[in-house]
């Protein structure tokens, strides 16, 4: 995974949630999120066997959540007891575009933005959920977003006990 592209996702992911300011750390970056069920991420740029390891091996904070980007089948043999893979998730990147949101038909489609994080929903005519995605400016020139691409996994809630 290209480490410029994870470190600008994790900007924008932690202005998007309201989370701190993301740490540099030898493997990626940690993200104290500070909300229950979820006190810190961190965040692994370029995960193998041995770091997950060793991570899940020694992280005993309940409620730490480690982002992997790789494909759950790929590492999910990785993590030691006591660890949960959450749902699939997918980073996704391209060149950002000036346009008005716009809807195919029978869908329509709301935008908003506040404390510097753009949000869209996708609703079907009747008013049900259909999608939703947001992006954030962690910085001058700078974007980053959270909308389904790439493959990632999550795997969370140290156990509480070792």
């Amino acid at each position: 995974m290209n480490a410029e592209v994870v470190r600008s996702w994790v900007e924008g992911w932690a202005v998007s949630r309201g989370a701190a300011p993301p740490v540099s750390e030898p493997w990626g970056f940690t993200v104290d999120v500070g909300l229950p069920g979820q006190v810190t991420r961190p965040v692994l740029t370029d995960a193998d066997e041995s770091l997950v390891r060793k991570l899940t091996e020694t992280v005993t904070v309940p409620d730490t959540w480690l982002k992997l980007f790789l494909p759950p089948q790929t590492a999910v043999s990785w993590a030691a007891p006591g660890w949960r893979l959450d749902d699939d998730g997918f980073l996704m990147s391209a060149p950002l575009h000036a346009n008005a949101a716009a809807a195919l038909d029978g869908y329509q489609v709301r935008t908003w933005a506040r404390g510097g994080v753009t949000r869209v929903l996708v609703m079907t005519e009747d008013g049900a959920f259909a999608a939703r995605g947001q992006v954030a400016m962690p910085g001058p020139g700078r974007t980053a977003g959270s909308m389904g691409g790439r493959s990632t996994s999550s795997w969370g809630g140290a156990p509480t006990a070792r």
